[in-house]
């Protein structure tokens, strides 16, 4: 099923489904709280903006809904070793506060997804309960699914960044179009296999194209019968340096065509960057990691 936005529920994997999906429900919020000291986005700042808009709003502490405000107060008491925390008093075991406050997280959990209004594309990683996941033919969540990308060790303010960036979600769609279009009903093998594939593709394109793009720079400053009469100087032109006071008007025109070629070269390159449906694959997996 194609969507154009999607909403999923992460009960792992979080910054994988924010990857590939406009709105992200993260039920396992370990993965949002940042190391002490280390400068990375608050959870409130990454809540607010994957959080599906209908519990996303200003007028509420911390402009997130009241019922997912309340899970993530039990999932701190529950979890205290998310914090930092290294021992609980009375002798009371991490497993032991876990399963005492399970079965009300439970109930905020329900409570939270009750109060989303958006529909819900799919359900990524595993519940509390080691149920898989739910089974969804959403496009985004099938992408997330997949893996193809290790955003492990991609920091959330580099993500987010690359979430609001216009043209990344641009390709995004590009991607999602040509997902639904040539993977309908294949295996999850078979989609795996051919994107890896057409991402091979698209490097070994690039490549190509990178190398023709010197190649017709130096054929035209070489094969320049004005640019060889005006001597070695005039190459360097060419190749960027300051023109040289003095340098013959029908130089200066042969300069100009070269450096035509060439950039009508880089821009070919620039739009075939620009609209290969894998594209926001191969920029995904060029972010920063830490």
């Amino acid at each position: 099923m194609y969507v154009d936005r999607s909403t999923v529920v992460a009960f792992s994997g979080a910054k994988q489904a924010a990857l590939y999906c406009e709105h992200v429900v993260p039920l396992e919020l370990t993965e949002l709280i940042p190391v002490r000291d280390s400068g990375e986005v608050q959870m409130f700042d990454i809540l607010q903006q994957v959080l599906p808009i209908s519990l996303v709003n200003s007028n509420w502490p911390r402009s997130v809904h009241p019922g997912f405000m309340h899970f993530t107060s039990r999932y701190l008491v529950a979890f205290p070793w998310s914090l930092g925390i290294q021992s609980l008093p009375a002798g009371e075991t991490f497993e032991q506060r876990a399963q005492k406050h399970l079965p009300q997280l439970q109930l905020d959990v329900a409570n939270v997804l009750s109060s989303i209004s958006e529909p819900v594309g799919g359900v990524l990683g595993l519940d509390p309960l080691a149920h898989p996941s739910n089974t969804t033919d959403d496009v985004s969540f099938q992408l997330a699914g997949l893996n193809l990308i290790d955003v492990s060790r991609v920091s959330w303010k580099h993500l987010l960044e690359f979430r609001r960036d216009a043209e990344s979600r641009r390709k995004l769609q590009n991607l999602r179009l040509f997902f639904h279009e040539k993977f309908d009903g294949k295996s999850k093998t078979y989609v795996t296999d051919a994107l890896s594939l057409a991402i091979q593709k698209h490097d070994d394109t690039v490549k190509k194209w990178g190398f023709e793009t010197v190649v017709a720079g130096l054929e035209s400053v070489f094969s320049s019968k004005s640019l060889t009469a005006l001597g070695a100087g005039t190459v360097t032109i060419a190749l960027g340096a300051p023109i040289a006071v003095g340098a013959a008007i029908a130089g200066v025109f042969e300069i100009g065509a070269v450096s035509l070629k060439i950039v009508t070269k880089r821009r070919g390159l620039a739009e075939f960057r620009r609209f290969d449906p894998v594209s926001f694959l191969i920029d995904a997996r060029n972010l920063p990691r830490t």
